[in-house]
């Protein structure tokens, strides 16, 4: 049980990171 709320832990900020990765591209491709 440990491990896994560390894992969910360590995995959390790369999905964070990832997803304003992904924000970032849309503002790139979205022309103004």
């Amino acid at each position: 049980m440990f491990s896994e709320r560390w894992s969910f832990l360590v995995v959390s900020p790369e999905i964070f990171h990832f997803l304003q990765y992904l924000h970032s591209l849309k503002k790139l491709w979205e022309p103004r």
